[in-house]
This record gives C-alpha cells, structure tokens and sequence, in this order.
C-alpha cells in the first residue's frame, strides 16, 4: 500500500521562515519561542540567503553582546582603577608619614644629642617654672643632678637661686609671665656646695596658637671667671687713676701759674705751647676722673646726695658755659622750656653732668653753623627732654651698642679721634638710678637722645647706685 504524502504547497517555506526570523529579531525570546525555534530547525531545511541572514543577526547578537560584557568590563576596570588609586594615594601619604616620623625621630634625637651635649645650662619649666627637664650641665655649673631637680620650682632657694632681691624676680617673672618676652640678665646663684657663682641668664617663654604660655626655656651660662677679670681690670683701672690723678692735677696747676704770668713773662709762642700743654693735660684729668666715675659706679661706691632740682634753670646755667664752643663753630642752641616746670629730687652735680654730656655731644657732632634743639616739657607724672642735632647720625647697624662702655661710632671716629666712649655709658646709669630712662632716636639727619625723669624723683637719700643695665 502507497504512503500517501502530504501536498506541500508553493508558499510553504516563505511561511515557515517567517515566524522563524521573526522570532530570531524580536528584542526578547523566551524560553517557549525559543523552544519552538529549535523544533522547526530540526525540521527546517534553510536556503543560503537565510543562513547569511542567521549568520549576521547572530553576529550583532554577539557583538551587542561583546560591547555589553566589554563596557561593564571598562567600568569595573574604572572602579578598580579608581580604588587603585585611592590605595596607592593613602599608601602614599603614609609612607610620607612615616618618613616624616623618621626624620622627626631623627631631628629629636639630634636635638637631645646636642642639649645634653651643651656646656651651658638648658631647662625646660611648665608655665609655674617647676623644672620638666634639666641637662647633665646643670650639675656641672649648680652641683644639683638633673633628676633630683625635677619637679622644683627653678632658681629657688633650694635649688641654685634665691640670691637676688624681690623688685628683681618681679620684673624678671613679669617679663616672661605677663609680657610674654625673653628675658636676658646676670643672676648671683649658689652652687649646692655654697660657692657663690654669677650666671649669665636667658629664659624665652614658649606660646602656642593662643598665644598663651606653654613653658620656658632657660639657658644658663656660668660667667663667674669673666666677672672677676672684669673685677680685676676695674680694680687696676682704679688704682692707675687714682696714682695719675694728683701728679696731672698738679702739672695742671704750675701750667696755669705759667700762662697767668705769676712764674713771669712768656713770649707768645712760648705762651701757645703752655696753652696746648694745659688743654692736653685737662683732658688727661677728665678721662681720669671719668674712668674713677666708671669703677665708683661699678664698684657701687657712689651715693645720691639729692636735692630739689630745677631742671629749667640747670640747663640754662649750662648753655652758659657752653657760649664759647657755640661761639667758635657758628652754631647756636634753641631751647624750648615751661616756666612752671616742677622742681624734681635728683642729685645735682650726676644729672648736671648727663645733660653737659648730652649738649655738648650735640655740639660737638654737628657741623659749623648747624642748631642744637632743646625741649623740656612735662608729660603726666614725667619731665621730658630732648636734645636734638643735626650731625652725622648713628649707624644703624651699631644703634644696639650705644650706651655701652667705651663705645664710639665708627662715622664718629672719622671725624674726631678723640674720646673715650663713657659719657653715654655713665649718662645711662645716672638716669636709670634717678629712676628714670635715656633712649634716643637716629636717622640720616641727625640724633635726638630723651631723658625721661619722674616727678616724685628719687625715692630715698644717700640711696646708692647698685645696677649698671
């Protein structure tokens, strides 16, 4: 018996291959059309042009596929990118750290290495001066070990200090305390053994972002050697002039009776010389009396004998004097002065010389015809003057050493050699012992120095003068 075949019409394939490409481009294929798909493929005998066109759909299926997978693979290599980074930047800075760590470990051992390496004697004090580190040399310049000093209050009675008097420790602790300053000074201590010793002292507050104190630092320098040369030099210098002292007064003397005609009479050139003799020699007797000032001063030797002094009349009694100097130079002093200006307690014959010392500077450091300008006024409690030139100024780089001993600018020395460089220094001592204060002001025209005295002068007699600043 035939098998009887089905009739396959003409338009078969068109229909079959439809639903098959539809299928395959549809945006989404479940599992059921899938299945489907498969079903008819078995069955399915494609022609080229469908096989091409399978090929090239399937072909952007991967492709699409490929730029998906690739594009989450660039994203995830993005963000692994970006923690890669984030790791090797915070590797990074922590390694910087602990370089920096290093370096400051470093530094700190070097810093300890060199302070306990120092001669000078180093502290360290909270803001109350109770000592938080000492160096090996405290024990060398105090006797006191550096452990066993720990937790005392520094420059105490029981530690090395102690010596001084109260109106010193109060401007000292003021200074650092209160103003906030480094303070420099020489202080008396006492060696644990009971040596009396002289320390040259510098003691800096440290602050922090507030600006309040956080401790202080003391750097402490044994000088006690320095201090007995000095002594010594003093002493010697003392001796000399006092030694040389009546022999040139007494030279002074026979040269005045030459040039008054009491021995008899000179010719003129004869009388020339005796005068250049006698001017020579009374500047010998000034810087001896001068340098006998400086060591009665230092050697606290001199008393304050006060008096009510009124400072308008003092200072017009020395322009007096100084007539003939201005006579001979063309220059010519103004003087500014109140009439009511109060009478202050000073002793006469110091403060005299301060002002003669001040003027005749003035005169004597400024050009031929130049004014010298003086004004005194009262300003609170306080008597101000203020003399004023016109000369060759200070150089500002030697403003720092002007009121020291035997100092003379280096413009000054050009123009007169002659001089010993104490009038400034024994000036400033005199002031400050008045209870007042000397500074001055310098710039391409000139010098102006300021006297500042209390009204209420000094406060005691016979007071004497103990401190050289």
């Amino acid at each position: 018996m035939k098998k009887v075949l089905p009739i396959k019409h003409k338009n078969s394939r068109r229909k079959d291959k439809v639903p098959l490409l539809s299928a395959l481009a549809a945006p989404s294929i479940n599992l059921s059309v899938l299945a489907g798909i498969i079903a008819q493929v078995s069955n399915w005998q494609p022609t080229s042009q469908t096989l091409l066109e399978i090929s090239a759909i399937t072909l952007s299926i991967l492709l699409v596929i490929f730029i998906i997978v690739l594009i989450r693979s660039n994203k995830s290599l993005i963000q692994n990118k970006e923690k890669l980074e984030k790791q090797y930047s915070e590797i990074e800075e922590q390694y910087q750290t602990l370089v920096r760590i290093k370096e400051d470990v470093r530094a700190g051992k070097k810093f300890e290495l060199a302070v306990k390496s120092a001669s000078d004697q180093i502290i360290i004090t909270d803001p109350n001066g109770i000592i938080l580190y000492a160096n090996p040399a405290v024990e060398a310049i105090s006797g006191f070990e550096p452990m066993k000093v720990l937790g005392k209050k520094a420059g105490s009675s029981t530690l090395w200090g102690g010596r001084m008097d109260k109106d010193f420790y109060d401007t000292f602790w003021h200074t650092i305390k209160e103003e906030k300053k480094p303070y420099k000074g020489t202080f008396e201590n006492k060696k644990r053994n009971g040596v009396i010793y002289y320390a040259q002292t510098t003691v800096s507050p440290v602050l922090d972002e507030s600006g309040e104190v956080q401790f202080f630092v003391g750097i402490e320098r044994d000088i006690t050697r320095e201090k007995e040369v000095d002594r010594m030099k003093d002493e010697f210098v003392s001796l000399v002039s006092h030694q040389m002292r009546t022999p040139l007064s007494s030279v002074g003397w026979y040269l005045e009776m030459l040039m008054d005609g009491s021995l008899g009479n000179l010719s003129e050139e004869q009388r020339d010389c005796i005068i250049n003799m006698f001017e020579s020699n009374q500047r010998m007797v000034g810087l001896i009396n001068t340098l006998l000032d400086v060591s009665r001063i230092e050697g606290r030797e001199i008393a304050m004998e006060l008096k009510s002094v009124d400072i308008k009349n003092l200072v017009e009694d020395l322009l007096e004097e100084t007539k003939i100097k201005t006579g001979k130079s063309g220059q010519h002093i103004e003087l500014d002065v109140p009439e009511n200006l109060p009478k202050v307690d000073l002793d006469p014959q110091l403060i005299r010389n301060v002002y003669l010392n001040l003027i005749m500077n003035a005169l004597k450091y400024s050009p031929d015809n130049s004014p010298v300008e003086i004004e005194i006024y009262q300003e609170g409690d306080f008597i101000i003057s203020k003399i004023r030139d016109y000369g060759y100024g200070i150089p500002k780089k030697e403003q720092g050493k002007v009121f020291s001993k035997f100092f003379r600018g280096s413009n000054i020395k050009k123009v007169d050699p002659i001089g010993t460089g104490l009038g400034l220094y024994l000036s400033k001592a005199i002031i400050r012992e008045s209870g007042g204060d000397i500074w001055f002001e310098s710039h391409g025209d000139g010098t102006t120095f300021g006297i500042t005295l209390p009204i209420q002068g000094v406060k005691h007699k016979q007071e004497k003068v103990t401190t050289i600043a």
